[in-house]
């Protein structure tokens, strides 16, 4: 019997912002080095443009920007849906009066 459960665990050291952390999960090991350097380099990007600001700040200002970017793609994304849906809803009503 298969087991169609997710792959195992791999752990993955990612450097953020100058520390080590061991990532644990079932993802591509590569996705998860690439998340890493994403996030690492929002907070090099902010640090930069903020001197002397704490870690914990710059963080929380790295999240706010991934956030605010991700949001903005699931609004984009969800215009392509409702447009396509339209079309989709035209063409079947062309369809229709043939």
């Amino acid at each position: 019997m298969s087991s169609s459960g997710p792959g195992p665990m791999e752990r993955v050291q990612v450097e953020i912002f100058g520390q080590k952390y061991n990532i644990v999960g079932g993802e591509n090991p590569q996705r998860i080095i690439d998340v890493g350097q994403y996030v690492n380099e929002k907070m090099l990007e902010i640090s930069a443009q903020s001197k002397g600001m704490s870690a914990m700040k710059v963080a929380i200002l790295a999240a706010l920007n991934i956030t605010d970017q991700l949001l903005q793609f699931h609004e984009k994304n969800s215009t392509f849906i409702e447009r396509g849906d339209q079309m989709i809803s035209l063409l079947n009503n062309v369809v229709e009066e043939d």
